[in-house]
């Protein structure tokens, strides 16, 4: 192996490297657990689409199943979120919800028939051939989560002077919220009994659209393929107050 060869290889190594740390394992969880998209009848069913047909959700579940359609069909099936977070932050209790509607699919097949189809047998050879469009929404991201008070224990100075701390050390410094200690290590500035609120508003779906193919032969081999495309959106909108004081120690900086 050449040099040229070798250089190519640690350049390969090194961008799977920096790929593979480019996510966090929340998102890895999150992303990963998707749900089948279906309309209301294939939910009913419990999302039993792979082995059924004859439903617009055939279109991401199993598109030889659009071979079943006769005709052209068009489906929109909504749903409804309710989602209600309770916690408790150092005795204080608090409660955030939100409602929502959204899509959660929307597809459409066009039935294309064929020449055997048109004419007055229709019990042997290919009876159709059928195309399907289809959007499903495979999960749904949006929550809210709140809490709020007095901290008898530790103020956010503290983590700042810590070494996990230690990318917010100029602004904490220039806040005046920590100081260094004589003894050469920081310390926090602020005094203890804060009211300290959290908010987290996460935003965004998941969801994927197909072009499917289906075909029926003498009602009896169905045949599909699809094609997918998946679309992440997703958004964090993190608050961190802190109400409280900053004492004067003494120490220099």
């Amino acid at each position: 192996m050449n040099i040229n060869k070798i250089a190519l290889s640690l350049f390969f190594v090194s961008c799977m490297y920096m790929s593979g740390q480019a996510q966090y394992m929340e998102d890895i969880r999150r992303y990963s657990q998707s749900e089948q998209g279906a309309t209301a009848r294939f939910k009913g069913l419990g999302n039993a689409q792979t082995a059924l047909g004859g439903d617009i959700s055939s279109i991401s579940g199993n598109p030889a199943g659009i071979g079943f359609f006769s005709q052209s069909d068009i489906s929109l099936s909504l749903d409804y979120l309710n989602d209600v977070n309770q916690a408790t932050y150092f005795g204080e209790k608090s409660r955030n919800s939100l409602d929502k509607v959204g899509i959660s699919q929307l597809g459409a097949v066009f039935n294309l028939p064929t020449r055997r189809s048109i004419g007055s047998n229709l019990t042997a050879g290919w009876l159709n051939f059928n195309v399907g469009v289809g959007y499903t929404r495979t999960s749904n991201f949006n929550t809210t989560l709140g809490y709020t008070g007095i901290n008898p224990e530790s103020s956010i100075a503290d983590f700042m002077a810590s070494r996990q701390g230690n990318v917010f050390n100029d602004f904490g410094w220039e806040a005046g919220m920590i100081d260094e200690h004589a003894s050469g290590h920081d310390i926090a500035m602020t005094t203890l009994d804060n009211v300290q609120t959290v908010f987290n508003r996460e935003t965004g779906f998941q969801s994927e659209t197909n072009l499917s193919f289906g075909a029926n032969y003498n009602n009896q081999f169905y045949i599909g393929a699809s094609l997918g495309f998946t679309r992440i959106n997703h958004q964090v909108n993190y608050v961190f107050m802190e109400d409280g004081s900053i004492e004067n120690a003494g120490y220099i900086h």
